[in-house]
């Protein structure tokens, strides 16, 4: 491809993008560029020519101007720059400003759209620029002793400290927790980097507490070959190559003291990684990747399957086609994509669906249409600043103007399928869906705290769900069925509550349900459970035990779950995270009822052998070019055969996209594997099923006995499940049943076809709530 720069009076005016050089060459895309008499930027047209304006107050932009007449527009003063969003009908509808130091031009506070203020402090000594302190409040919400929803705020700190370096050295988040970075400062080429970064709880916890603690190490070049994770217990090193490319990662378990994982990575001469692979406990996996002369991906070929991804590109490097191959070089599946000037994608075609779709001048989609064999349906979507009545903004409501709304309709209906409106945050505060409203209430950390469910926008009837969060932003309680009394939110007798409590480190402690009974956790330094206390507190309180530990001779960990009767539970995973055996004790005194179930697999981490407790086992067997695929499995029973008697056997077929198109079920008499049941799969393009059979034989049905005995499923473009056609083996005089839908995709009638008859069966209709 070519770009072509046009310049006037040393402005660039035009930008191109061609796709070749050739004299004529209509495959292009254009960008242009206009300016004032001062030489200013004024205006800006994309691909497609829509224009971006851009105007000027003594030099500086004052207002920014959109296609559709959108506008922002700047104002400044000495020490304060506001930014005020106007929409195409020139209503203001947020503003947002920005204070500054006049001496030295820092920002020292900044106001939000629903002004709330975040304030910056500098009291670095060394360089005055350095932001070392931020504050600002946030929203949070209790549940006091009346049942009633009470609003709170808290001033939130954090602080940033540096060393002579200007590299941080010590911050403090807005929860209090504490974060320590340590240099060496006598190393010139790493002296920037952090050789030990520790994390700890809030100092107004009640016990301070290790969350992160990791140290680093780094090679004369400033590359990391080394990072100990001394809260999870691994370390990791890597190795790089002259260009500073890792060329091999490798993962130890320093409880084993075992390799867990190790990556390999290969580059070409361009530096892109041509080849990579993974092994963890022998299970491998690997990936190969051929590039274009522009560095993208063309080729990329999955090691354990072979199957391969071919993109094309077009000469803006966008994807035109992206094919999946198996090992035999045959498409499975392909996807085309079709693009406007604007780089917009306006046409995919997949799986025999073709989608298309339309934008306005500010690239949001107005319409958008799905086509196959079956049919079309289109949703086309309006944008505008609507008036919303009767709005749940508390515990009364308002009259709303000017938010901004979205409206979708089908199919050309007269009435939109859905509405969402939303604040001059972005956030959705009401959204008609399903022919149902719902309003929605955030706080300032943009937690939505209260949702209001109601039929239609003038009822009084409304389902109230509360969701309170505290001042980390951790959700404490929910209240659902809650009401309004005296001006204020509260639970009811009728309300369903639950709530959670949380320790230092974020884990839920405790969760209680709708019936006031409590469930309490423990864990580890690493966060993972270690006890379960069901019923807490009461005459019922039982406990599970969790243990965790790991065997370095197999590099395997071990769980252990203890019931509250003392019985204990087994699992074994190896390093890949793959369960090797599990086993459930019975009388802890006598093993002979223990129920163990072993497992093996191969190098690309499919089961193979799968062994049960009394010695029986099943070996599973994968196809020598797609070895993910399983095409046969055998049950084998131990008796007194030292290898086992194979009594059971399935096998199974695929298609070319790996859906199961048969599974055939087999006894064994002696040697001699007799097929006794047949399941035979049929699928559209999708991967959806189409058709069903099941057959009872001893040898292989021809084609017209699959028909007799198939169950055929037709659905809709949407999906919709449009019809059920039985097998003509019943002999019934019902041979199908068909479904239809509204433009929600709610049922409204089923037919039965009766001796090639149709007959109503049901009729549905809906309340607005979509309620039967």
């Amino acid at each position: 491809s070519v770009l072509k720069y046009d310049y006037s009076n040393g402005k660039l005016t035009k930008f191109t993008h061609l796709k070749n050089d050739n004299l004529i060459c209509f495959d292009k895309v254009n960008y242009c560029f206009e300016y004032d008499t001062n030489n200013l930027l004024t205006g800006i047209k994309d691909a497609k020519g829509n224009l971006y304006s851009i105007n000027y107050n003594s030099d500086k932009a004052s207002k920014v101007v959109y296609p559709n007449g959108e506008n922002y527009n700047l104002t400044y003063s000495n020490d304060l720059t506001t930014v005020s969003k106007v929409n195409e009908n020139n209503v203001t509808i947020y503003t947002e400003k920005i204070k500054f130091d006049i001496d030295n031009g820092k920002v020292i506070e900044e106001t939000d759209v629903d002004e709330n203020k975040t304030t910056y402090i500098y009291e670095n000594e060394n360089n005055p620029y350095l932001v070392t302190k931020t504050i600002k409040n946030v929203d949070y919400q209790e549940l006091n002793e009346r049942n009633e929803m009470v609003f709170k705020t808290k001033e939130v700190v954090t602080t940033t400290d540096y060393n002579e370096n200007e590299d941080v050295e010590e911050e403090v988040d807005e929860e209090g927790n504490v974060t320590e970075y340590s240099y060496n400062l006598e190393d010139e080429i790493n002296k920037h980097n952090p050789i030990r970064i520790v994390t700890t709880t809030s100092t107004n916890t009640r016990s301070t507490q290790n969350i992160s603690n990791e140290r680093f190490n780094y090679n004369s070049f400033g590359n990391l070959t080394e990072e100990k994770d001394l809260i999870n217990k691994t370390i990791t090193k890597s190795k790089f190559n002259e260009s500073g490319q890792v060329t091999s990662e490798s993962i130890t378990n320093t409880e084993t003291n075992k390799l867990t994982s190790v990556s390999n990575y290969d580059y070409d001469d361009l530096g892109n990684v041509k080849e990579e692979s993974t092994v963890t406990d022998n299970i491998e996996s690997s990936q190969t990747n051929k590039y274009d002369s522009m560095g993208r991906v063309i080729i990329s070929t999955d090691g354990s399957t072979n199957n391969k991804t071919e993109t094309a590109y077009d000469y803006l490097g966008r994807e035109i086609t992206v094919s999946l191959l198996n090992s035999s070089e045959t498409v499975i599946e392909e996807k085309e994509n079709t693009y406007d000037e604007n780089g917009t994608l306006i046409k995919e075609i997949s799986n025999g669906v073709t989608t298309n779709y339309e934008y306005d001048n500010l690239n949001r989609l107005t319409k958008k249409t799905i086509s196959d064999s079956k049919g079309s349906v289109s949703y086309t979507t309006t944008y505008s600043y609507a008036d919303a009545d009767n709005l749940n903004t508390g515990t009364t409501t308002i009259n709303t103007t000017n938010l901004y709304c979205e409206k979708t309709y089908k199919n050309n209906l007269d009435d939109p399928i859905e509405i969402k409106y939303y604040d001059k945050n972005g956030n959705l505060v009401r959204e008609k869906n399903n022919g149902v409203y719902k309003d929605y209430i955030y706080d300032n950390n943009q937690n939505t705290i209260i949702t209001f469910e109601m039929d239609n926008i003038s009822s009084s009837n409304k389902k109230i769900s509360l969701s309170l969060y505290d001042e980390n932003g951790q959700n404490t309680v929910n209240v659902q069925n809650a009401s309004i009394s005296n001006g204020k939110f509260v639970s009811s007798s009728t309300s369903l509550v639950t709530k959670s409590e949380y320790d230092d480190l974020g884990n839920v402690v405790r969760e209680t349900d709708a019936k006031n009974i409590s469930t309490g956790y423990t864990y580890d330094n690493q966060s993972r459970v270690t006890s379960v206390i069901s019923a807490e507190g009461t005459s019922l309180e039982n406990q599970t035990i969790i243990d965790y530990s790991t065997d370095a001779d197999s590099n395997t960990s071990i769980t252990t779950i203890t019931d509250a009767n003392q019985h204990k539970s087994y699992e074994v995973k190896n390093a890949a995270g793959l369960t090797i055996s599990t086993e459930d004790e019975g009388d802890k005194d006598d093993t002979s009822d223990n129920i163990k179930t072993s497992y093996t697999y191969n190098k690309n981490g499919n089961k193979t052998i799968e062994t049960f407790s009394n010695g029986d086992y099943k070996k599973y067997y994968y196809d020598s070019n797609n070895h993910n695929q399983l095409m046969q499995t055998v049950y084998f029973e131990k008796g007194d055969n030292q290898l086992g008697k194979a009594t059971l056997q399935t096998t199974y077929t695929y298609d070319l996209k790996e859906n199961v198109t048969s599974m055939v079920d087999y006894k064994y008499d002696g040697n001699n594997a007799i097929p006794y049941h047949y399941t035979y799969y049929e699928y559209d393009l999708n991967g959806t099923m189409t058709g069903y059979a099941e057959i009872n034989a001893s040898s292989d049905p021809d084609e017209g006995v699959i028909n007799n005995h198939k169950l055929v499923y037709n659905y809709d473009v949407e999906g919709n499940l449009s019809e059920i056609v039985y097998p003509t083996s019943l002999n019934d005089e019902i041979t199908s049943i068909k479904f239809e839908y509204n433009e929600y995709n709610w049922i409204t009638k089923i037919k039965a076809k009766i001796n090639s008859v149709d007959k109503e069966l049901r009729d549905y209709s809906y309340n607005t709530d979509g309620t039967i």
